[in-house]
């Protein structure tokens, strides 16, 4: 099972879907927020790193965040 086939089958939603609707995946595993615009990501490395994980996972920057946290307990 891939990344993507694990967060659709929790949430209903796919990393695709989400990311052509430029929002967050739903919850359990995001918070299903929109996007707001380029500015959403931030600028220089940190903003195309959260770019980019959102590319694969879905999951908006504070999400993000919220998860890497969890992950450092």
């Amino acid at each position: 099972m891939t990344l993507g086939e694990f967060i659709e089958a929790l949430t209903g939603d796919s990393v695709e879907k989400v990311v052509s609707e430029t929002r967050c995946v739903a919850e359990p595993i995001g918070c299903g927020q929109t996007l707001a615009g380029d500015t959403h990501f931030g600028h220089g490395q940190d903003g195309a790193e959260y770019e980019a994980e959102w590319k694969i996972t879905g999951l908006c920057p504070q999400c993000q965040d919220r998860y890497e946290e969890l992950v450092e307990v």
